[in-house]
């Protein structure tokens, strides 16, 4: 629960582009990003978004999942 925060946004890139398991929406948590927006490695949602084809929500708490 607490190494959230610690995950880059190259990482989660990287697994979205390898994997087909992930079907869209993808959601990651928002301690994943800091108060402007930025992973570790200064990626925004939009970039992996992009980078990966897939739709990002950021969520903060497990009740805003669908």
């Amino acid at each position: 629960v607490g190494v959230a925060g610690l995950l880059s946004g190259t990482d989660v890139l990287d697994l979205l582009r390898r994997t087909r398991a992930v079907k869209p929406p993808v959601y990651l948590p928002g301690v994943m990003f800091n108060q402007t927006g930025l992973t570790l490695d200064d990626m925004t949602p939009l970039d992996i978004s992009s980078g990966s084809g897939k739709e990002v929500i950021v969520i903060d708490k497990l009740m805003e999942l669908p």
